[in-house]
Parts: C-alpha cells; structure tokens; sequence
C-alpha cells in the first residue's frame, strides 16, 4: 500500500489518497472527469484518524505534499512518528514544503515574480513585502483565498524534524524545479509534485 496523506485533488491512481475535505463533492462539481478514480482511489478522513488506525508496518511510501508545514511542530512530529512505524522496513516517506530559504533568498533579490505563474491573483499585484508574507504563512496555488502555515522549513530544520521523529536514513534532499524529477519511490510521476520552484523535497527510508 501507497499512501498520499493531504491529497487535495491530486489524485494518484493506485495509491489510497486521504483529505479531511470532500475531493469527491468537488470534483463533482467542478471536475466531473475525475470522479471515478477519486471514488476508487481517495478516502475522506482526517490524516491523524488515519494514520492513528493504521497498523505497524504496513505501508510501503507515504507522500505529504505541501501538507507538514499546516501543523504545528508537535503536530507534524507525531505526524511523523506515526508514519515511521505505520512504514515497512525500508519504507520510503516523501516530504515537500516551502523552501523557506529559497523564498527568502528570491525575496531578497527582488525575484518574487518569478511565482507569479502558480499564484492567486491578488499574489501577483501584491508588493514584495506582501508577497514574501503570503509565501511563508500560506498559501494554494490556483485559489483565491490564503491559507495558513503553522510552520516553515528549511533544509536543516526539515532534517531535524524527521530526526526527532526516530528516522535516521534521509536518502535524498534538495530544492527547486530540478530537484523534483528524483524520486526512490518506485512509478513517482514528477507531476505530482505542486510548486517545484520554491519547494522543498525530502525522502527519509526507515
């Protein structure tokens, strides 16, 4: 079993995707389409629910995209913890998140605009002030409301996260466009990957 925690639309074919909201409502209504495989591959359930009922080395990759940096610390630690002992031996999780490093970095140079292609429009009109805040605190790509982050990433406190979480084998890290093509999951499509410009990937093996 593959397991897509926080799928949102994003459905994987072959994979259990698993989202609090009501994907299949929505798809519904706006992307008639992809029911049938939104009715055959997405459960509806909180990802803790989830994840608390699930036994002890069952689950082959887990994928959290964009989806850690919506709890709080302690909340993704435990997250994190679970998905450790829910994996089978040499399990793989794949983790994405903004690069707060990178986003800082572009902020600085005066390249935020370089985002605008992913973003709501009122992103696109924002000052750079504004924008580097809308980046860090949350946001969905393609809807018109902010969300908010609970926490940022970069490399280094990612890391750290899933260390504390009892993962000692991190088998691939980096950021940006380039980086999203790699993968240690077996049939990882480089499209499901959402915001590779300014995002941060990791895979950590148990």
């Amino acid at each position: 079993m593959k397991v897509n925690l926080g799928s949102a639309s994003k459905i994987f074919v072959g994979w259990k995707n698993i989202d609090h909201d009501d994907i299949l409502g929505w798809a519904r209504k706006h992307n008639p389409l992809q029911v049938a495989d939104i009715e055959r591959w997405f459960e509806q359930t909180d990802i803790r629910a989830f994840l608390e009922r699930t036994p002890d080395n069952v689950v082959e990759a887990y994928s959290m995209i964009h989806v850690l940096d919506h709890f709080t610390p302690a909340e993704a630690l435990w997250i994190l913890q679970q998905i450790k002992r829910t994996l089978v031996p040499g399990g793989v999780l794949r983790v994405e998140v903004e690069h707060l490093d990178h986003i800082i970095q572009m902020w600085h140079e005066g390249r935020l605009n370089e985002f605008n292609e992913d973003q709501p429009p009122f992103y696109r009109t924002s000052s750079d002030d504004m924008k580097v805040a809308l980046l860090v605190f949350g946001n969905l790509a393609e809807e018109q409301e902010y969300t908010g982050h609970k926490m940022s990433y970069t490399r280094t406190s990612l890391n750290e996260m899933i260390k504390l979480a009892g993962f000692e084998k991190i088998i691939f890290s980096g950021g940006g466009k380039d980086m999203n093509r790699f993968s240690n999951i077996e049939g990882w499509q480089p499209e499901w990957n959402t915001q590779p410009d300014h995002s941060l990937f990791m895979e950590c093996q148990k």
